[in-house]
């Protein structure tokens, strides 16, 4: 895999390109690689909050393929400093750092902010019950997810006599 490929893909994923992302990933994809500078997950930097519901059906389709297609649930980030900012309605700053966190410990840190600022908490309704939705969608595709590994097969084997027969008899 090449690290043009690598960059390409990250910077798709990063502009919101999505579409474009999973057509351009190479077939010996890395699903465990951390961002170049970022040092941050796949599915750390898929879950972002969304600003409108056609933004947040293309985020939860992506984090429901990169569980799919491999992407480790476990995996933590390295050392960062980069974080994800929102604000209150009355301007104060929150943040969860993206630091040491996979992306189930880091949707827990955001329930935690946000219910640590309970006074608040119609504010942030619509974050909880998107990362509730989150959830939904990394169950779903855990449980439908390969339980074997794909590997490719060269196109010459199948012209092999009597190979396809015996392995595709339909």
């Amino acid at each position: 895999m090449s690290n043009d490929a690598v960059e390409l893909f990250w910077a798709l994923l990063e502009s919101s390109k999505y579409d474009q992302a999973r057509s351009n990933v190479p077939k010996d994809f890395n699903w465990n690689v951390l961002h170049p500078t970022k040092k941050i997950t796949l599915l750390v930097a898929a879950c972002r909050f969304p600003d409108d519901n056609k933004e947040e059906t293309a985020i939860l389709n992506l984090i429901e393929w990169l569980v799919r297609s491999g992407a480790s649930l476990s995996q933590k980030c390295g050392n960062t400093t980069y974080c994800w900012t929102m604000w209150t309605e009355d301007g104060e700053e929150i943040s969860v750092d993206y630091k040491g966190h996979s992306l189930l410990s880091y949707i827990e840190a955001w329930k935690l902010l946000f219910f640590d600022h309970k006074e608040k908490i119609q504010t942030w309704t619509a974050e909880l019950e998107f990362l509730d939705r989150v959830m939904d969608r990394v169950a779903r595709a855990s449980s439908e997810r390969q339980v074997r590994p794909r590997a490719s097969v060269d196109e010459g084997i199948l012209e092999i006599p009597g190979f396809a027969e015996v392995f595709f008899p339909f």
